[in-house]
């Protein structure tokens, strides 16, 4: 898109570049991509209509809505952020599975580059 273009480079650990252009259509201001964050960064696209607002996907967790001043961007690396300081999770990979799987309605492309190791993946067909 337009409205950002930024790179990532992990180098000299591994050999990784992210690159992301952004279409600014959601939230107050535009989140450059890929956005980075403690440890790695975030490359998303796609668009969040309700989630839930813990790994908990029961009667005490809340599905909401991405307010229309916040960005689908912030609102995933918050959650990846706060799942991977959690000690519940036994790796990475568990906890990126854990928020992605928060994402209950939305269609939605991701890579997330942490601790070395790259996760990808997309929303349900």
């Amino acid at each position: 898109g337009p409205d950002s273009c930024s790179f990532y480079s992990l180098a000299p650990t591994i050999d990784v570049n992210l690159m992301a252009t952004v279409l600014h259509l959601r939230g107050d201001h535009v989140v450059s991509q890929p956005k980075k964050m403690n440890g790695g960064a975030l490359c998303w696209n796609g668009e969040i209509y309700q989630y839930y607002e813990s790994q908990n996907q029961n009667t005490d967790s809340e599905l909401l809505e991405v307010p229309p001043n916040r960005s689908d961007t912030d609102i995933v690396s918050e959650l990846l952020e706060q799942a991977l300081q959690q000690d519940h999770h036994s790796s990475a990979f568990d906890a990126v599975t854990s928020v992605i799987s928060q994402i209950w309605n939305g269609e939605f492309a991701f890579c997330f580059l942490t601790n070395n190791c790259l996760y990808y993946g997309r929303d349900k067909l």
